[in-house]
């Protein structure tokens, strides 16, 4: 998918399924499936030891994070594998509901959350496992609203790449619709969003779909 946006003070984040580039409309982002592998010559780094840390709003340390991760991942040891089981049982347990809880702990407990809250549980259970994740937060594609909405996910490190995971939408990966601004999880990592709400315009340029 291809898309040019209007309204941004900054060039969004790029990675090996998202490439954006400033032009005179705005900025052009063209966004891939991530592929199975990484392509020769592209070899990414390793990622910061923050992404396994806990933070103010993602517990990944706490008890019953740590106990509910570890039911949850069983007998698999493989990153992809155990992530697909977080967004599988997330789809279960977690409600979708449009309240606003701001600690993965929170959701754990109250069992329901708007997508920030999905975010920020599914990255404290996979940091729980030994899985580097970070939130981020941009815009996807609701088929149920026929437009484009501010949206939280993660991106999970699988070995050699990020991938990216929507828990509210029960995507072990995300679909191409899904368009990084920011990353982060702190509240001084999302100020930026407040001065694109109601400014940000965007216009589909392609899709491309890829045969099954």
């Amino acid at each position: 998918m291809k898309v040019v946006m209007q309204g941004l003070d900054r060039t969004p984040p790029g990675e090996h399924f998202q490439s954006c580039h400033p032009t005179r409309d705005g900025h052009e982002c063209e966004i891939r499936p991530p592929a199975a592998t990484v392509p020769t010559g592209s070899a990414l780094a390793e990622p910061s030891r923050k992404y396994l840390e806990p933070s103010a709003t993602v517990q990944s340390r706490h008890p019953n994070v740590r106990l509910t991760a570890v039911e949850i991942a069983g007998d698999e040891r493989e990153p992809a594998r155990q992530a697909d089981r977080l967004v599988r049982w997330m789809q279960t347990n977690i409600e979708k509901a449009p309240l606003d809880v701001f600690f993965a702990v929170d959701v754990l407990e109250k069992k329901k959350a708007e997508c920030q809250g999905h975010a920020y549980l599914f990255t404290a259970l996979a940091r729980a496992l030994g899985i580097p994740t970070r939130v981020v937060n941009g815009l996807a594609y609701s088929k149920q609203l026929e437009g484009f909405l501010f949206h939280s996910w993660a991106e999970s490190w699988t070995g050699d790449r990020w991938l990216p995971i929507d828990p509210t939408f029960g995507q072990a990966t995300a679909d191409a619709t899904h368009i990084k601004l920011l990353e982060g999880e702190a509240l001084s990592d999302l100020l930026p969003l407040i001065d694109w709400v109601g400014r940000l315009k965007i216009r589909v340029l392609a899709i491309e779909h890829e045969n099954p």
